[in-house]
């Protein structure tokens, strides 16, 4: 039985192991069932021997005591006493051979009991290595989807994670913005004007024309 229950795992499929599993148990009940059939006819035939030799055991004893009153001297007296006797001995053989037969028949009984038990074991630990093996395969259909997807949620959640840091940070962004423009501003107020000169240059001395150019200048009005 427990060989059944925790024996090594043999490595075979599903269907290759239900059918001798199947089999084995059928064969066992079947087993079960004549043995068990055999023992109750033969406890049927030795309670009708204990019925019978009781009655004879009864018969006898009221012969006695009824002879017994009329004559307790009679010797048929002790010939029905050794009957009884005799038959209360076959009395007592009978009934050790039908609570023999009784042992045999609840040892069986538990046999088919603990067999019906192992089947249902079997059934249910078929069952339930089908529905494993069913969740497992959804759950790596699962974990290949989400795999697939990777790629994809890190880009999301890339995006979002940087969406809500800006966003956590617009307002020191907009500190940083008016501090820095206040700073320009207050640069450009104290920056020094130009320097407006003291003294005025003088002129430089107009050249005088020579006389080849006056001549030149007369011979031009002169065309005009």
């Amino acid at each position: 039985m427990f060989a059944r229950l925790f024996g090594k795992k043999k490595e075979s499929t599903a269907a290759e192991a239900q059918e001798p599993a199947v089999s084995r148990e059928e064969d066992a009940l079947e087993n079960s069932t004549k043995a068990m059939a055999k023992i109750r006819d033969n406890m049927s035939s030795i309670q009708a021997k204990i019925d019978m030799t009781q009655k004879k055991v009864d018969a006898d004893f009221e012969e006695a005591k009824r002879i017994r009153k009329d004559n307790p001297k009679d010797p048929r007296i002790n010939k029905l006493l050794s009957n009884i006797k005799a038959n209360r001995k076959q009395l007592e053989n009978y009934s050790v051979s039908l609570l023999n037969q009784q042992d045999m028949l609840n040892t069986l009984d538990n046999a088919a009991f603990i067999n019906e038990m192992v089947g249902i074991y079997e059934e249910t630990k078929r069952a339930l290595d089908l529905a494993l093996s069913d969740s497992l395969k959804k759950m790596q259909d699962l974990i290949d989807i989400i795999n697939e997807r990777k790629e994809d949620v890190n880009e999301i959640m890339s995006m979002l994670t940087e969406r809500n840091e800006e966003e956590d940070n617009q307002d020191l962004l907009d500190e940083l913005d008016a501090e820095i423009a206040k700073e320009d501003k207050n640069k450009s107020e104290a920056a020094p004007l130009p320097s407006v000169p003291t003294t005025i240059p003088t002129a430089a001395p107009v050249a005088q024309p020579t006389a080849n150019e006056m001549d030149d200048l007369d011979a031009q009005l002169a065309e005009l």
